[in-house]
């Protein structure tokens, strides 16, 4: 039976009450939150801005919450303030009586109170539904994603149900898939563009970034303050691998790819994890070079990570990539298949400002995986 949502009290969530969403977050999705990850997440973060609302029950446990955190970005060459819309548990015994809408009010009205231009968010079928025809939120189109397989054994062992089968096919295959991507030709930038590897972000990448932002309509923000919270610094994971194409101490570019283990399903909200190793990548950024296009760079640095993946015995590697983005076509070039995610992109604008308009032209944005929140 649910709780009767006069029983709840709605607030803005306080530091302070970082232990008691670590509670709620462990019997949601069973996964454990430290005050290090809270503090990471909320306050050491660039724009250390965010929107959460909270569900107490009468003891002052938190049963419910949504909202958003703050990201930097750059609309029509202007700095603007996105939320990105995260995070949203509700206990079952705890969801009628319109909790969740209630939640959702005053973070929305805390976003907009601290500047927020706009909400987006990455949405599944199920809150895709919700947050369009009640929420306000615009579907702005579902997000592609590009594939390369090396085993097809965890596809296989889903649809033949007979894992020593799909084993024995996947050890047959993966050698010949991963010879064929091993052999395949590196672009050749000179000898004076180095590949390095890169364990933190140094004003360089500041550099590329002020240099680089202003060519997007709508791009979130990628300083080495940025890159350095969401990968150097991020506690909760720490399988992020970064390479740069440099030239004379210029940084042409970065790529920067994620380990992860397990395949997973998004057909209900209980999310199927599987063991299989994956990669992803993450974030990318490349400029023109004289004499060297911005593509052969990438193609380069996406080789480079590619071989990485490749020597981790990764089953599949992955990346979000919209069609009018430069990967696209590179992975498609090199042997990637298109293939949809269960996920939207939804936009919902606060203010008339007529360059917002741009957010709801799916062309418009530069897109990658590292700009989710999937910690």
């Amino acid at each position: 039976m649910s709780t009767p949502s006069s029983q709840l009290t709605i607030e803005p969530f306080v530091f302070e009450d970082h232990s008691k969403l670590s509670v709620l977050h462990k019997q949601f999705y069973s996964v454990d939150r430290d005050e290090t990850f809270w503090k990471w997440k909320y306050q050491d973060r660039p724009l250390p801005k965010y929107a959460i609302a909270v569900a107490k029950d009468s003891s002052g446990n938190i049963v419910g919450q949504t909202g958003a955190i703050a990201y930097a970005c750059s609309i029509k060459g202007k700095s603007k303030y996105a939320g990105q819309a995260q995070d949203i548990v509700v206990l079952d015994e705890y969801r009628g009586g319109r909790s969740f809408f209630k939640l959702e009010r005053l973070a929305r009205d805390l976003l907009i109170e601290s500047g927020g231009d706009i909400s987006y968010g990455f949405s599944i079928e199920i809150t895709r539904k919700v947050a369009t025809k009640a929420l306000g939120f615009t579907d702005i189109g579902l997000i592609p994603k590009m594939v390369q397989v090396y085993n097809p054994a965890p596809y296989l062992a889903h649809k033949i149900k007979i894992p020593g089968v799909a084993n024995f096919i996947g050890a047959l295959v993966r050698p010949i898939l991963t010879l064929k991507n091993k052999r395949a030709p590196k672009a050749d930038l000179g000898s004076e563009i180095k590949i390095e590897e890169v364990n933190s972000f140094d004003e360089r990448f500041d550099e590329l970034w002020n240099s680089e932002k202003d060519k997007y309509p709508l791009i979130m923000n990628r300083d080495a303050a940025y890159l350095n919270w969401r990968y150097t610094n991020n506690p909760a994971h720490q399988h992020f691998k970064a390479f740069a194409a440099v030239k004379g101490g210029i940084l042409l570019g970065y790529i920067i790819v994620e380990l992860k283990k397990g395949f997973r399903t998004f057909s209900t909200l209980n999310v199927q994890v599987n063991a299989a190793m994956r990669g992803e990548i993450l974030d990318y950024l490349v400029r023109e070079e004289e004499g060297i296009p911005s593509d052969k760079i990438l193609e380069r640095l996406t080789r480079e990570a590619q071989d990485y993946l490749i020597k981790q015995k990764v089953e599949i590697i992955s990346a979000w990539c919209l069609p009018h983005m430069k990967l696209f076509k590179l992975l498609n070039d090199i042997g990637y298949k298109e293939r949809p995610t269960p996920h939207h992109l939804i936009v919902r604008k606060h203010s008339e400002d007529p360059d917002l308009e741009t957010v709801f032209d799916l062309s418009c944005w530069y897109l990658t995986h590292g700009d989710k929140d999937h910690f």
